[in-house]
């Protein structure tokens, strides 16, 4: 049995996904296992992900919801432990893995995750709001990890974002994600439902991404806090939801 089972949901992620790829395969942990959930691309990205060994399931668009490919992933997957990471995050360094990977000795862990950072390419008012996940990043010998117990009601995606987290498949077996968040926020519902029942979460700067969406002006950036707030509440899956982010053609 694999010891972690990469879960990673795309559409059209070509581009990206030439640069995941390679990055996940000069890993200090190299004991994974690649599953890789298409949302119907009409590009390279089916044929990339199997020439770099990934298992790949396709989901018809009309059917896709995030809740319902990460289901769909994890089932098939053989790991113990499962990382979530979106086509267009990307470690930045070859410990990361191993860095998240390491508190799960202890049973009473419902996940690990760290912080986010922007490109290089990003625009400015995107990194600036990204700013305290590099400063996290690049304080990391500094700052201890978090561990988080008290679970706020609106948390903004804030603990344990699917952008990037790795959790026990043993507790997934217990409480699926909940596919009425089928427009975001069952990573927040999975949050609440293991933090209630006494677990915790732990955040570490070592286990950081790149992830951003060419966010390029406020309009855009209070958009996205508007479409992050409604992911508290079950909605079905909308793709419009996703128009005001640059990289929204990809989505369609």
């Amino acid at each position: 049995m694999s010891l972690a089972s990469f879960i990673i949901r795309g559409r059209n992620e070509a581009d990206n996904l030439q640069t995941l790829f390679p990055m996940l395969a000069v890993q200090t942990e190299r004991d994974y296992e690649l599953i890789y959930i298409d949302n119907e691309s009409d590009d390279d990205s089916i044929m990339i992900a199997k020439k770099h060994g990934a298992q790949v399931i396709s989901i018809a668009k009309d059917d896709f919801s995030y809740p319902k490919a990460l289901n769909i992933g994890v089932q098939a997957a053989r790991g113990t432990h499962i990382v979530i990471l979106s086509a267009h995050s990307f470690p930045l360094w070859n410990g990361w893995l191993s860095s998240g990977l390491r508190y799960f000795n202890d049973t009473n862990i419902a996940g690990v995750y760290g912080p986010t950072c922007a490109y290089k390419n990003s625009p400015l008012i995107e990194k600036i709001d990204k700013f305290p996940g590099f400063f996290e990043w690049t304080c990391r010998k500094i700052f201890s990890p978090k561990i988080v117990r008290k679970i706020p009601s609106r948390s903004l995606m804030g603990v344990l974002g699917f952008t990037n987290a790795i959790i026990p498949k043993s507790l997934w077996d217990i409480h699926h994600f909940d596919e009425t968040y089928g427009n975001g926020g069952e990573d927040g519902e999975w949050v609440r439902h293991f933090a209630a029942r006494g677990y915790y979460f732990i955040k570490d700067p070592a286990f950081a991404v790149r992830h951003a969406h060419h966010i390029k002006t406020p309009v855009m950036l209070s958009t996205q806090y508007r479409h992050w707030s409604s992911m508290t509440s079950p909605k079905e899956f909308t793709r419009t939801d996703l128009s005001f982010r640059k990289d929204y053609d990809r989505y369609k």
